[in-house]
């Protein structure tokens, strides 16, 4: 349940007084979804992706400090719920995640979603049973400012779009992004087009995005779809099959909505767990942690012991003995002794590393393996 195996180095770091441009085309080189903004070695936030759908912006002339969403930063030994529920309410599709005082990874809301849905404590849903996205309806002849609306308010990175009631196709952010700010008038913009574009846009090579008829970004081929009644495991598999954060949910022909990771995010988070166990720590006083190990002990203790409570269908107590063995410089080896005691039975493990993080998971290991043998 800990976020550690989910954390990704998928993600590039740039200065604030960076330039747009820069940003967005190292992001394209290297096929990086994450970009995290710094000011020397002070974490800033993310590139916030609505603010690149201003209308005219020319990514040559404006700093990448423009566009930053301030978001939270993981700690590395988080769980699952509470990595959902900051990514719900950051409403964000990655984070920093944050090892002692350096930033080591990002974590992906899709990513995190799919491992979350497989945990027994979250109970199997289907698509329906979860809360739809319903955007308005957008005709195919509407200006693509009615869409950009749409995805900003809504948290949406497609809208579908209809024709006479039917659904006609779908628009995604990711294709207003590529077309806006790799916008070449002479290659990408047909003549018909030309009334929307003003001199001034002329000039910078990028035009009003708002002013242009959405449907010649629509995607009507091959629509991603999902029936209300699919399994939402189902459901969130198209999504990293497809490399999307949000799917259109049919019933037979007629289109339902739209489920998003955000949707998904929001129901594991509200999951509550009752926990059967109780821990107890001893030596503490004995040994010399830092702020982090400490934080860490308690993290993996607790990540731990709901493990444990899948396998024990009673009460229990865990007991976590720690002492110092040796030390070298500042670096301190780590006795670890765990037992787990419950009505008539018990198991047991001991072990020593340098590692304080390292130890307890051996340790906690070794139990798990125990248990499942009894």
């Amino acid at each position: 349940m800990e976020i550690t195996p989910l954390i990704k180095d998928d993600f590039l770091v740039f200065q604030d007084d960076t330039m747009l441009s820069e940003v967005l085309g190292k992001l394209r080189e290297f096929e990086k979804r994450a970009a995290l903004i710094f000011r020397n070695n002070k974490y800033l936030g993310i590139i916030d992706r609505k603010k690149l759908l201003k209308s005219s912006i020319d990514p040559t002339t404006v700093k990448v400090a423009g566009f930053i969403a301030r978001t939270p930063v993981l700690d590395y030994h988080a769980n699952l719920f509470e990595t959902a529920r900051l990514l719900y309410e950051a409403d964000t599709d990655y984070l920093p995640v944050q090892k002692e005082k350096g930033i080591v990874g990002v974590i992906h809301s899709l990513d995190v979603a799919a491992a979350a849905i497989l945990l027994p404590e979250v109970p199997k849903a289907t698509v329906k049973s979860l809360s739809l996205v319903k955007p308005a309806k957008v005709d195919k002849d509407d200006k693509v400012a009615t869409v950009v609306a749409l995805m900003g308010s809504q948290s949406i990175d497609h809208v579908p779009l209809f024709d006479q009631g039917k659904l006609y196709g779908i628009v995604s952010f990711r294709d207003l992004i590529r077309r806006t700010l790799n916008w070449n008038i002479k290659r990408d913009v047909s003549m018909k087009l030309t009334p929307y574009v003003s001199s001034q846009d002329q000039k910078f090579g990028v035009v009003n995005l708002g002013s242009l008829p959405v449907v010649d970004f629509a995607t009507t081929q091959n629509l991603v779809k999902v029936r209300a009644n699919s399994s939402v495991k189902d459901a969130v598999g198209l999504m990293i099959k497809f490399g999307i954060h949000d799917v259109l949910v049919v019933d037979d022909t007629k289109y339902q909505g739209l489920l998003t990771v955000r949707s998904v995010l929001k129901n594991v988070s509200a999951v509550k767990i009752k926990k059967n166990y109780s821990v107890q720590f001893v030596g503490l006083k004995d040994v010399t942690l830092t702020e982090h190990q400490r934080y860490a002990l308690d993290k993996i203790t607790g990540h731990e012991a709901l493990k444990l409570q899948r396998q024990i269908d009673q009460p229990f107590e865990i007991h976590v003995i720690l002492k110092e063995m040796n030390k070298a410089g500042k670096q301190r080896e780590f006795q670890c002794i765990l037992k787990v005691e419950w009505p008539g039975k018990s198991i047991g493990s001991e072990k020593v590393d340098w590692d304080l993080e390292r130890v307890l998971h051996k340790c906690f290991n070794t139990l798990k393996i125990a248990r499942s043998r009894k």
